[in-house]
């Protein structure tokens, strides 16, 4: 799929498919951080904020951590359908976080904002939830889209600018921590 230009209707389904990817993961993430409640809102800021200073440390390798993580591939059968519906799947897969490798530190992150910094009333922490699923799955949706608008593929990102974006990925999850 990302060897090639990729057709619209792909990168449609794709987009389709890690959106609600991200979704589904972002509504479990808000069921626990509902169950987590209880809890008083100083005690959850004060273990969200240590865990993504830990998360910052090990990004920036003065740790090393073994982050939790599902180390298989996608199936390859995932890809035996049509085009879109493999994009589908593949993106769907992809989109809830836990089906692949994960590459990056700031998803953690993403994670423990979701489960212990919401806001407290339904409708912000849907609000909210919602937000996150979708900026996550267009945010996975990003390489597959730009292919389908480019004449050639444009997949090759050199480690050390994925390696900022990052970390100012984790920098913005502590500061967004801090301030509330």
């Amino acid at each position: 799929m990302l060897h090639r230009h990729a057709r619209p209707a792909v990168a449609g389904a794709y987009l389709s498919g890690a959106v609600s990817g991200a979704l589904i993961s972002a509504a479990v993430l808000m069921v626990a951080g509902g169950l987590l409640s209880p809890l008083p809102a100083s005690a959850r800021q004060v273990v969200a904020v240590t865990l993504v200073l830990i998360l910052l440390i090990h990004a920036f390798g003065i740790v090393c951590l073994d982050l939790p993580q599902r180390a298989y591939q996608i199936p390859r059968e995932t890809f035996a359908a049509t085009p879109p519906r493999a994009a589908y799947r593949f993106a769907f897969e992809l989109g809830t976080g836990v089906r692949t490798y994960v590459t990056a530190v700031s998803p953690y992150a993403v994670t423990v904002l979701m489960v212990l910094g919401l806001p407290s009333g339904l409708g912000s922490a849907t609000l909210a939830a919602a937000s996150t699923g979708v900026g996550f799955g267009l945010g996975r949706s990003i390489v597959v889209a730009s292919q389908s608008v480019r004449s050639h593929v444009a997949v090759d990102h050199p480690s050390h600018w994925l390696k900022i974006v990052d970390r100012m990925a984790l920098v913005g999850a502590f500061a967004i921590l801090i301030v509330a």
